[in-house]
């Protein structure tokens, strides 16, 4: 005759997986017990309260509800909820302001680079363009005809950026957190920020040689 297996447990209810030391962490499997509490008995606890308030506004009345059950519990590491996330998020905001500082750096290098580039080009056709300027070319056709190429290689530098990009998203994956490394805005955000880089640079080059005077270009020659 079978009989019935003596659960040393009983389950008494089920909850949500919660994380504990970091919101990258493996949920892992856990149980809690029901603590009973013993007199004498040195073990801590965690007490977990949930309020529609403003959690700093309770944290005084539950204090003293405690303190009047019994006079003698310590209190330690009382945190609401937006602290405990925000301080196990220190590694990934340091990352954050590290990175954010990187890409200001490069991009007001890249910034200068188009820059001398572009103008350097500039300087050699200057001849050139004094010529066409001469013949009654409009400055507006002038910058267009300067402008098309340097826009096209930034262009053409974004497209290869983008390409290279999507196989390596899940290389971003490990230190992006509540965004997703497919984020259109993000991506695109980045791509419009290279182009709109190279379009200020392109255009503060092409202003100074336009307004360059031809009899002056033609008279340096």
């Amino acid at each position: 005759m079978e009989q019935a297996a003596n659960a040393r447990y009983q389950i008494i209810g089920v909850v949500s997986d919660a994380k504990y030391r970091s919101l990258r962490e493996v949920i892992p499997p856990t149980m809690y017990q029901l603590w009973l509490g013993e007199a004498g008995g040195s073990e801590p606890f965690i007490l977990h309260v949930r309020t529609r308030n403003r959690p700093e506004a309770i944290i005084r009345p539950v204090e003293n509800a405690l303190r009047a059950i019994d006079s003698r519990l310590p209190f330690f590491e009382i945190h609401t909820l937006a602290e405990e996330v925000d301080a196990s998020l220190w590694a990934e905001r340091v990352l954050a302001w590290l990175s954010t500082a990187f890409a200001i750096v490069a991009a007001v290098l890249a910034a200068m680079g188009v820059y001398a580039t572009l103008a350097y080009a500039i300087a050699q056709g200057k001849r050139e363009i004094g010529i066409r300027m001469a013949l009654g070319a409009p400055p507006v056709e002038v910058a267009r005809l300067l402008a098309a190429r340097p826009l096209l290689v930034a262009t053409m530098g974004v497209a290869a950026g983008a390409a290279a990009f999507c196989p390596m998203r899940p290389l971003f994956r490990n230190v992006l957190f509540g965004v997703s490394a497919t984020n259109p805005l993000a991506v695109i955000g980045g791509a419009a920020l290279v182009v709109l880089i190279a379009l200020v640079t392109t255009l503060i080059a092409v202003s100074g040689a336009i307004r360059v005077s031809p009899a002056s270009v033609l008279r340096e020659e």
